[in-house]
């Protein structure tokens, strides 16, 4: 949601402004840099567009302000006209939550605030991502049943945030095709390296290594790990 500030007394000035910027972001061609490997769309983060984006601002004298409102249920990315003191434009979402496992209440605060501001700064600017609906609704066999440059068929594997961090560790080995008899031989091993207790951070912490891993491997054409395609499972 968007509206002019109220106290403003020539809000079609700082509208022309803020459309100056986009459509000379637009002209950029920004890349997304990110993808979602499972269901096979490409997204933005922050550091693709804020650093055009704050030029483009500066250029054109105005301000983007992210700020959440007092009672903790909205997100704001307020633009200001430096130009004009009383002159604002300001967007809206609703604050969302997040409960990411072995994470501290401040780490999950600070995943739902990125994603708010990514978002906001999206809608604001008019920057456009595919449609994660149209992506997750169309054949669901399409995004597994691909054939990877070796051959094979495609297979993907995502992250089951809500289950037990070692259950799903042992269910990302038999995707692979690791010994599962051998995990509690390589847990204890990497537990006695790292001088920490075999527990759930820990599990937790081999799982999304070897998910990173698996994931490098597999982009840089490994043939073991080529028609795989994994997801940690994270939505920020």
């Amino acid at each position: 949601m968007a509206y002019a500030d109220e106290g403003a007394e020539d809000s079609v000035n700082i509208y022309e402004k803020l459309q100056a910027v986009r459509v000379e972001l637009a002209k950029q061609g920004i890349k997304k840099g990110k993808k979602n490997t499972y269901v096979g769309y490409s997204y933005y983060e922050l550091a693709d567009f804020l650093p055009q984006i704050q030029e483009l601002c500066q250029k054109h004298k105005v301000t983007p302000i992210f700020t959440v409102s007092s009672d903790g249920t909205s997100a704001l990315l307020i633009i200001q006209d430096t130009e004009k003191q009383d002159a604002s434009l300001k967007f809206s979402i609703p604050m969302s939550q997040a409960q990411l496992k072995a994470c501290h209440p401040v780490q999950n605060l600070g995943a739902v605030l990125t994603y708010e501001r990514r978002y906001l700064y999206m809608i604001a600017f008019e920057l456009v991502e595919a449609d994660v609906l149209e992506a997750q609704t169309g054949n669901p066999k399409q995004a597994v049943q691909q054939t990877a440059p070796n051959g094979q068929e495609a297979r993907s594997f995502v992250v089951n945030t809500d289950a037990d961090p070692k259950a799903e560790l042992e269910r990302l080995w038999a995707f692979v095709g690791w010994d599962v008899g051998g995990i509690e031989e390589y847990i204890n091993s990497y537990a006695a390296r790292n001088k920490r207790p075999a527990n759930s951070l820990l599990y937790e912490r081999i799982l999304h290594e070897q998910v990173a891993y698996i994931k490098s491997e597999a982009e840089k054409g490994n043939p073991q790990y080529a028609a795989m395609t994994l997801d940690d499972g994270i939505p920020f």
